[in-house]
């Protein structure tokens, strides 16, 4: 008798995982200091237009990222940036 995980049938009909609750939305202001999730790197913004957010890291050193959904955090949450209101 064999009674590993894949002696049974498979219930392709199960439980699904819950959908992931929405991210806060920040406005990309100026000077807001976020950290990159992927790299810990702490970087301050300059601007956001589009998907293109331009940032500076603590050299000062210039460069574009892209903006997606939970790819920064604002003091430890994740967040989705969103432009700031004009």
């Amino acid at each position: 008798m064999n009674d590993g995980i894949l002696s049974g049938p498979i219930d392709l009909d199960g439980p699904r995982r819950a959908p992931a609750a929405p991210l806060p939305r920040v406005a990309a202001t100026p000077g807001l200091v976020i950290v990159q999730r992927a790299t810990k790197a702490p970087l301050r913004v300059r601007s956001l237009a589009g998907a293109v957010l331009l940032v500076e890291d603590r050299r000062g050193v210039a460069r574009k990222v892209r903006n997606e959904p939970g790819a920064f955090s604002v003091d430890g949450r994740a967040v989705e940036l969103v432009p700031t209101a004009a």
